[in-house]
C-alpha cells in the first residue's frame, strides 16, 4: 500500500469517544487539502505498531467533513476480541496511506475517562481498552492500548519502581507510555516468569527496542501462537470426531495437549531468562589468600 501520509493531503481529528456497552463510538473530522480527491471513499481502520491493520471501523453517516465510526471491541469482525496491542487509527483511500488520526486538543482531558475495563470470567479476568495522548510529539496522535489480563497477584507499580523492576518516575504517578507499555509487559508475564526473571528479560530485550516496541513484539508473538494453536486444536477436533470419540474424551485431550505445551513453553523460558541472568552478573574475583610467614 502506497505511504502518502508526508504530503498531508487529508487530515483527520477525533473529536468524540463514547461507548455503548462493547460499541466504541468515535466522530472524526476529515480535512481535505487543496487539491486532494474528495469524492473517493476513505476507510478507516485500526493499525498495530507494525502498521498492520487488525479492524476496520464501520461508517455509519457522514454529515459534512464529519465521519461517525463504530467497532465492536470484543469481536471487530474475526470473531476474536481486537488483540492487545498499541493502535492507531489510519485513514486510506484507494490503497493508499493517507492519514494517522490525531485527537482534537477539546477531547484530551477526557481520554483518561474514555478508557474501559470489561471483566469476565467471574471478575478474575480483564480485557482493558486504554487511550493515551503522547507528549512530545508533532501534533497529538491518537493512541488505544488493547491488554488482555488476569489475576497474578501482582504488586503495585511503586512497589516495583522501589524494587528496581518499573522506571522510578512511576512513583510520581506521571505515566508515559513507556510506563504503562512496561507496566503491561511485566503483568502478561508474570503468569510465567518471577518479576527477578522479567526484569532480566527486560533489560536485555531494550538494548534494540523501546517499551512500546517490546510490548508490540509480544503481543504479535501472543496473537501468532494463539491463531497457530487454535488451528492444531481445530484440526485434533476434526479428527477426534470423525473417530465418533465422546466430548468428554475430546476436551480432556484438549487439556492434556494444552497443559504439555504450556509446562514445555515455561521451562524454556525459565532456562532462558537463567541464561540472561549468569551472563549479565559480573565474574566474582577470587583473592589469593597470602599464606603466613614461619617463624
Amino acid at each position: 500500500m502506497e505511504n502518502l501520509m508526508d504530503k498531508r493531503q487529508i487530515t483527520a481529528r477525533v473529536t468524540k469517544l463514547t461507548w455503548e456497552r462493547i460499541w466504541l463510538h468515535l466522530e472524526v473530522k476529515v480535512t481535505f487539502a487543496q487539491g486532494a480527491d474528495k469524492d473517493s471513499k476513505l476507510s478507516f481502520y485500526l493499525v498495530n505498531g507494525l502498521y498492520e491493520a487488525k479492524a476496520k471501523l464501520k461508517v455509519t453517516a457522514i454529515e459534512g467533513d464529519t465521519y461517525r465510526l463504530k467497532i465492536n471491541i470484543t469481536n471487530p469482525g474475526s470473531g476474536l476480541c481486537l488483540p492487545q496491542g498499541t493502535y492507531s487509527m489510519m485513514i486510506c483511500q484507494k490503497k493508499r496511506q493517507m492519514a494517522r488520526a490525531e485527537i482534537a486538543e477539546s477531547l484530551v482531558k477526557e481520554m483518561s475517562s474514555a478508557s474501559r475495563n470489561f471483566l469476565y470470567g467471574g471478575r478474575a479476568k480483564v480485557y482493558s481498552v486504554t487511550f493515551y495522548v503522547t507528549e512530545g510529539d508533532e501534533g497529538l496522535p491518537f493512541i488505544m492500548y488493547v491488554l488482555a489480563g488476569g489475576r497474578t497477584g501482582i504488586s503495585a507499580p511503586a512497589v516495583h519502581a522501589k524494587k528496581g523492576f518499573h522506571p522510578k518516575e512511576s512513583l510520581k504517578k506521571k505515566y508515559s507510555k513507556n510506563h504503562l507499555a512496561h507496566l503491561f509487559i511485566i503483568c502478561m508475564l508474570k503468569q510465567v516468569l518471577p518479576l527477578q526473571g522479567i526484569s532480566a528479560l527486560i533489560k536485555a530485550q531494550l538494548r534494540g527496542k523501546s517499551e512500546q516496541q517490546l510490548f508490540d513484539c509480544l503481543s504479535l508473538a501472543y496473537e501468532d501462537i494463539f491463531t497457530r494453536e487454535m488451528k492444531e486444536y481445530s484440526e485434533l477436533f476434526d479428527c477426534l470426531a470423525a473417530e465418533e470419540s465422546d466430548l468428554e474424551s475430546v476436551f480432556s485431550m484438549f487439556a492434556f495437549r494444552a497443559a504439555a505445551v504450556s509446562n514445555y513453553a515455561r521451562i524454556v523460558s525459565e532456562r532462558a531468562v537463567s541464561s540472561i541472568d549468569e551472563k549479565d552478573q559480573p565474574e566474582e574475583k577470587t583473592e589469593k589468600k597470602e599464606k603466613p610467614e614461619k617463624k
